[in-house]
């Protein structure tokens, strides 16, 4: 939908301020973000797990995969409402790194290299898909946090 077609008010300077109008067709390209997004970073985590020899950042790892699955299971779920085509988008087979074990740092280092434009165009698409409905905008902010905390964690295993 048109920027300049949405219903809103302008104020006494000729800003406009919107409606609480939400946008189905917003909340689909939102929630599409999110599960690409969510797989992406499966995806990302999933490569870097046969690298690791530290148990505890596995573990960390794991714990990541998990919650990113949550959330791309969430979105799919949302998807759902709109339209049957959404379901398919699946995790693909992920293909194991075969380096040899690396330093944590190493690890963490490559993990916070993807969480940053991560959180970069997610933030985008919060403000993108402004008008979509609730339960996609919490999730993209849920994911956001998230990916936040996550690059807050790794930084401490540099």
């Amino acid at each position: 939908m048109d920027q300049n077609k949405r219903p809103g008010i302008t104020n006494l300077f000729g800003e406009r301020k919107l409606s609480a109008f939400f946008d189905p067709d917003e909340s689909r390209e939102l929630l599409t973000n999110i599960a690409r997004s969510a797989q992406r970073g499966t995806r990302e985590v999933a490569a870097l797990m046969p690298a690791c020899a530290d148990e505890l950042f596995a573990s960390e790892l794991r714990t990541q995969r998990d919650a990113l699955d949550a959330f791309l299971g969430e979105a799919l779920i949302q998807l759902g409402r709109y339209d049957e085509e959404y379901q398919n988008i699946l995790v693909k087979s992920l293909r194991p790194s075969a380096d040899a074990p690396r330093p944590v740092s190493s690890l963490a280092s490559a993990r916070i290299h993807r969480l940053i434009p991560a959180v970069i165009d997610m933030t985008r698409a919060i403000h993108r898909f402004s008008h979509a409905e609730p339960p996609a905008t919490k999730l993209a902010n849920d994911l956001l946090a998230f990916t936040e905390t996550t690059l807050d964690r790794m930084r401490g295993y540099l």
